[in-house]
């Protein structure tokens, strides 16, 4: 879909801690062919400065005409923009995104939600603010100090014991069930899935799940990769090919061949 993107660090220290990265993305002329984009688990606030784009999960549609937040995805997303898109868009690591909009984060799953629409009217003239400096650079100062002065307003800043949850989660790629992550981390299965709904949109168990299958796409998606179906099996810790099969096409509404040989062959559909 882009005709270009950068990515660029947070410059803040404070906010490194909540921010992974600011991505700009400026994409071309529309085909009318959708985009892809595989299940996630971070979530993003995009600040749009151009084309209105219309999203597709499941079976629901969503026309976004202006700057949006978008989480954690348990389906894969289809986005088709209505001209010249233009963002400028902040990915949080996953359960950093809270202290900023102050509302579970289960109430914003699996569908983006224009900032216009949040209870919380902090972001809504952001866009504009933005939107106003010229360079790449000044817009990501902007974005920054809006950031920090949200920032300071939170009640809750931080849950230690969810963070470290995902470090281990993410250390092992999401190969750990939901009882070794209690016992790793001491706590009870009830309050972890109240932290995970809350801080992230996610239950553990979906968070694990997800996390696994974006080590396998990327490994999928790699140029080069020899098909070698088993390997992937045991290295990402799957009972069998079956178990593989089934999880990826849960999540991407094709098999891990298909979406090879579609990669491979419309590279142009998943959006970059």
């Amino acid at each position: 879909m882009s005709a270009f993107s950068l990515t660029i660090l947070p410059k803040n220290q404070e906010l490194q801690k909540y921010v992974k990265y600011y991505w700009v993305m400026i994409g071309d002329e529309p085909t009318g062919i959708p985009s892809l984009l595989p299940p996630i688990t971070d979530f993003d606030m995009v600040f749009s400065f151009g084309a209105p784009v219309d999203w597709k999960i499941g079976n629901s549609g969503f026309s976004l005409n202006g700057s949006f937040v978008c989480g954690p995805r348990l389906n894969p997303a289809y986005i088709l923009g209505r001209g010249i898109v233009n963002y400028l868009s902040v990915t949080f690591h996953p359960n950093a995104i809270y202290p900023f909009i102050g509302i579970p984060m289960s109430e914003l799953r699996d569908e983006p939600v224009e900032v216009d629409l949040l209870p919380d009217v902090y972001f809504q003239k952001s866009a504009e603010q933005i939107g106003c400096q010229r360079e790449i650079d000044e817009k990501v100062m902007m974005v920054e100090q809006i950031l920090l002065d949200r920032l300071k307003k939170s009640n809750e800043l931080e849950n230690r014991s969810l963070e470290w949850s995902v470090k281990i989660i993410k250390q092992t790629g999401g190969r750990i069930s939901v009882q070794s992550l209690c016992e790793k981390t001491g706590l009870g299965t009830r309050k972890l899935e109240r932290d995970f709904s809350k801080w992230i949109g996610m239950s553990p168990k979906q968070f694990i799940k997800v996390e696994r299958f974006n080590h396998v796409f990327t490994r999928i998606a790699t140029p080069g990769f020899n098909e070698d179906w088993f390997d992937l099996v045991m290295q990402f810790g799957y009972h069998d090919q079956s178990h593989l099969i089934h999880d990826f096409k849960s999540m991407m509404e094709q098999t891990p061949e298909e979406f090879l040989f579609n990669l491979r062959n419309h590279p142009e559909i998943f959006a970059s």
